[in-house]
């Protein structure tokens, strides 16, 4: 059960190659602004109230704000976000079945972009994904290649791997690769907090 989109990907691009250097092109832009935008929330005012909030929500409160109202506006933006990348997926497939999306590719991969790349930083996110694709690629395309040297079906190569690689970031590297940069007045007071 699902929904289908008429093709406007072909009619606004054309057909063949140049669908999905359109795509990449449209995608690519939406990424960039959708960056931008999350840089200027992150160094904003509410952006700092998230930061406190994230490590002490009672102290939002003392500050005067309201910390329920902060974590609504978080979800919202989170969902706006969310929502933006829903239409572009769909304009990409040409339909959205709600079979397709299982637990794993809606809750743990983007959990493991998060921390592969590092929380708290839009530019670790942001490696993070590129990373995860690139192994996601290359495992499909080198899984049957490997299968000889493998003692179990390369299907399930993916899934130990990125297990691993989670635990292995967790164990090793918790902040991720690119960690949280401190705020300028915790670079001047020479407080840098390790997690």
């Amino acid at each position: 059960l699902g929904v289908s989109l008429p093709p406007l990907l072909e009619k606004i691009f054309g057909g063949g190659a140049a669908r999905y250097l359109g795509a990449s092109l449209l995608t690519g832009a939406a990424a960039l602004l959708l960056y931008l935008l999350t840089e200027r929330v992150t160094s904003s005012p509410y952006g700092r109230a998230l930061r406190v909030h994230r490590e002490d929500p009672e102290l939002v409160e003392v500050m005067g704000r309201s910390a329920t109202r902060l974590r609504l506006w978080a979800l919202a933006i989170g969902g706006a976000l969310s929502a933006v990348a829903g239409a572009l997926y769909a304009l990409y497939v040409g339909a959205v079945f709600a079979g397709s999306f299982t637990r794993i590719t809606y809750t743990f991969y983007p959990w493991l972009m998060m921390i592969l790349g590092g929380m708290g930083n839009n530019l670790g996110v942001v490696n993070g994904v590129f990373i995860f694709v690139a192994l996601r690629r290359l495992i499909d395309i080198y899984k049957y290649e490997l299968s000889a040297v493998l003692g179990f079906d390369p299907v399930w190569l993916a899934y130990i791997l990125f297990g691993a690689i989670a635990l292995a970031i967790i164990a090793l590297r918790p902040e991720g690769l690119v960690p949280e940069e401190p705020t300028p007045l915790a670079k001047k007071a020479g407080v840098l907090k390790s997690k």
